[in-house]
């Protein structure tokens, strides 16, 4: 059974990592390249869409997954990589990035520019943060 469930672990994890990358390569980049109306008007609808997407279904699920096998699986190494998943992917998304779109969706003409560009500066370090600690324990996961 563990091993079906670090198979799946290692599937959702894995597209998870890809998500982040993704946003990190071309996404974010794409965005910084037009203007703040524009820019901030995209990113409010992709993070609206996002949360009835099929990512908040593997969000939860990589997350449960490496909750359930930090409680049950022998291996350390195997701990380690789901602590720094459900910190790495899971808390930083909670303390930073939903804050963060949540201050982008709250802004008024006269702010966007501002905010605007300070989100894109924390936004952006925090989902490399993601992205890093989403492949390491991919690589964590799949080395199993």
């Amino acid at each position: 059974m563990e091993a079906f469930l670090m198979t799946l672990a290692v599937i959702t994890v894995g597209l998870m990592a890809g998500v982040y990358v993704a946003f990190s390569v071309i996404v974010m980049p794409a965005l910084k390249q037009v203007d703040a109306e524009n820019g901030a008007t995209v990113m409010q609808i992709i993070n609206r869409d996002i949360v009835s997407s099929v990512f908040m279904f593997l969000f939860w699920l990589s997350s449960l997954l490496s909750l359930f096998l930090l409680v049950v699986s022998q291996q350390w190494i195997v701990k380690g990589g789901c602590a720094l998943y459900l910190v790495g992917m899971l808390g930083v998304t909670a303390v930073f990035n939903v804050p963060l779109n949540k201050q982008l969706e709250a802004v008024t003409p006269h702010t966007k520019l501002m905010v605007w560009r300070r989100y894109l500066t924390r936004w952006c370090w925090w989902n490399h943060c993601r992205t890093v600690t989403s492949a390491i324990t991919l690589i964590v996961f799949a080395a199993q």
